[in-house]
């Protein structure tokens, strides 16, 4: 989660940097920004940002879900 609070946090100073209007269009295309670089992480670095071998598939995929709920809702209230 921790991660996911910094990308997020990246994200917010980017729509700052570059002076986008709070939309939620722009913020959902900033959360996906933010699944490029969670999947850029993990195919970086597998054993650190990859599949725990002990949880299954569906558990992978709900935990990078939530991973980028938390990023739109920081989007959406900053």
């Amino acid at each position: 989660m921790i991660l996911s609070l910094a990308i997020g946090g990246a994200l917010i100073g980017l729509r700052a940097v570059l002076r986008l209007p709070r939309r939620l269009a722009i913020d959902l295309a900033l959360t996906a920004a933010g699944g490029v670089v969670i999947l850029v992480l993990h195919l970086i670095s597998r054993d650190l940002f990859g599949f725990d071998p002990y949880e299954d598939f569906t558990f992978e995929v709900a935990k990078h879900a939530m991973e980028l709920i938390v990023i739109l809702m920081m989007l959406v209230a900053f």
